[in-house]
């Protein structure tokens, strides 16, 4: 794992999502939503998908933060990708706001999929020319 100067790793928020159907045709679908608290810093791993019954080549997914591609080629992963290798390492550490995963269904029926996301947030290093200063440690909390 490479991270910035001056940062660690401090929780893993791993997250997985439940099966999610893809109507036939549609729009981007929202499959996972992990929300990064303002002044912390994710760390993307790796991203795991399946699609459990249909044909694979039919799925596009996109690894999107505040919309935008977390980094190139992020924008249009395609499900066949996901047969051969197990998780698709992304690992790119990213600032704060929401990091979607969505899925697109380009065939005619209904498509099941599930996906995870391995993350971790990530902690500033005590500054050694300020041994005053302390570590800072983030908390994901838990939407209600």
């Amino acid at each position: 794992m490479i991270l910035y100067k001056g940062w660690e790793q401090a929780e893993d928020i791993s997250q997985s999502s439940g099966i999610i159907s893809l109507a036939a045709n549609s729009v981007l679908t929202e499959c996972l939503k992990i929300i990064i608290p303002s002044g912390a810093r994710l760390f993307i791993e790796s991203l795991t998908a399946r699609v459990i019954d249909a044909g694979s080549d039919s799925v596009v997914f996109y690894c999107l933060r505040n919309g935008m591609s977390v980094a190139p080629g992020l924008t249009a992963i395609n499900g066949t990708l996901f047969d051969f290798i197990g998780p698709f390492l992304i690992q790119r550490d990213v600032g704060p706001g929401e990091t979607t995963i969505y899925a697109d269904n380009a065939a005619g029926g209904i498509i099941r999929v599930n996906v995870s996301l391995q993350c971790f947030l990530l902690r500033m290093i005590q500054d050694e020319n300020n041994p005053g200063a302390k570590s800072l440690r983030y908390a994901y909390r838990e939407r209600y």
